[in-house]
């Protein structure tokens, strides 16, 4: 343990001699955080964080994509790898087997209705606004997604896509209210949201 520590104090420099150290020790500079991320090395973050955490997600819309992006969400087919006899085909479709790319992209329930927006990787160009809403409405969707497979599952309850697409409508705009608030950035798109379709495009007056 004490040699480990050693070796975490003589970051960046392994030729970083015990008086250096002392007095990185004496200045306060030396602290444990920059010794780990020094003898952690670069890290690249996936492309996909910046759809993930986007500000005007909802937390909990965020943390289920984050582990749908990471293939972890419990679907059948997932869990048929542990559990050989359960059924796989869809809970809300019923035509093939549920796994992440069927049940988020390819399901009949996601794209039911020209009232629900269909659930597909948001552009990444245009305005950083705008795209954060296009992220914000995606993340928003896959939730719902789930969570109408959940009620099927689980409590034997179909929800339609309509009331899917106006809780994802709904969730949206209460979490832009609430940041326009803050910052007033979001306000040329609620009034877009409010009155037209999911697809946030902003008045020609919007200075990207």
């Amino acid at each position: 343990m004490c040699q480990v520590k050693e070796t975490f104090k003589r970051y960046p420099d392994a030729q970083t001699t015990t008086q250096q150290t002392r007095q990185r020790v004496d200045n306060n500079e030396h602290k444990v955080s920059k010794g780990y991320k020094w003898r952690q090395g670069p890290v690249e973050n996936p492309p996909w964080t910046k759809i993930a955490w986007t500000r005007p997600a909802l937390p909990r819309h965020a943390f289920i994509t984050f582990v749908l992006l990471h293939h972890r969400l419990p679907t059948k087919m997932r869990l048929n790898k542990f559990i050989s006899t359960i059924d796989t085909y869809c809970t809300l479709c019923k035509a093939t087997m549920e796994d992440d790319l069927h049940l988020f992209f390819q399901c009949s329930h996601a794209a039911e209705g020209a009232q629900t927006p269909r659930v597909s990787p948001p552009k990444t160009k245009g305005p950083k606004i705008r795209n954060c809403i296009s992220y914000a409405i995606f993340i928003a969707a896959i939730y719902f997604i789930c969570s109408a497979r959940n009620h099927a599952t689980f409590r034997n309850q179909i929800v339609h896509a309509k009331h899917t697409s106006k809780m994802i409508k709904e969730q949206v705009m209460q979490r832009l209210l609430f940041l326009n608030t803050i910052s007033g950035k979001y306000t040329l798109y609620i009034h877009h949201l409010l009155t037209r379709s999911f697809t946030p495009r902003p008045s020609r007056n919007e200075k990207a």
